[in-house]
């Protein structure tokens, strides 16, 4: 979060932080790891990390191998974190894990009950995947998620989440680190963005 927010003073809490990813067997680690890479401008660690996660996901989408989050999350939420995780740094790598953003979003997706994930980190996370993965490059590549297809029994409450999960979406300058969405490539692409 504070790399996030801009903070430049890290540079030994990234470099343990990034020891402990590399280390660690617990993919959630790994996948907070890739992130914290990527968010403190080291390609090579990230690339690393993020081929760790990749080689730990399963055929349905889910990146296995978990053991604990850092809120103590543990089973099917555990699952739900580390899987939102690694899209989320798999996405600020255009073309490297395409296929795994796909699957890791599909199977985010399907294992949506009632419009939540269960725990409420993994909630958040998921949410957090799905909006990133549709915004985080104005839905300019070919990973960008495009539509969420889910079942009417969840859809209205989704919904619901998403309108405010999009209502915080900074829009601006993509050279900011606050900016989640920059501009579009040309007239035709605000054209589609505002259908």
């Amino acid at each position: 979060a504070l790399l996030e927010a801009g903070e430049k003073s890290l540079s030994a809490e990234v470099k343990h932080v990034l020891a402990a990813a590399s280390a660690s067997k617990n993919s959630y680690v790994t996948a907070l790891g890739a992130n914290v890479a990527l968010l403190a401008g080291d390609q090579g660690a990230a690339k690393g990390l993020m081929a760790k996660l990749a080689e730990q996901q399963g055929a349905d989408g889910f990146v296995k191998g978990g053991t604990q989050s850092i809120v103590g999350s543990t089973g099917q939420s555990l699952v739900i974190e580390t899987t939102a995780l690694a899209p989320l740094a798999w996405l600020k790598a255009p073309g490297a894990h395409t296929l795994n953003v796909e699957k890791a979003m599909k199977g985010l997706a399907e294992a949506s009950k009632d419009g939540s994930y269960g725990a409420t980190q993994s909630t958040v996370l998921a949410l957090r995947a799905v909006l990133f993965a549709a915004v985080g490059t104005a839905g300019q590549r070919c990973t960008s998620t495009r539509r969420l297809l889910l079942h009417k029994s969840i859809a209205a409450e989704m919904k619901q989440k998403l309108v405010k999960a999009y209502s915080s979406i900074r829009i601006g300058d993509p050279a900011d680190p606050a900016t989640l969405m920059g501009p579009l490539v040309h007239r035709k692409a605000v054209a589609d963005y505002r259908k």
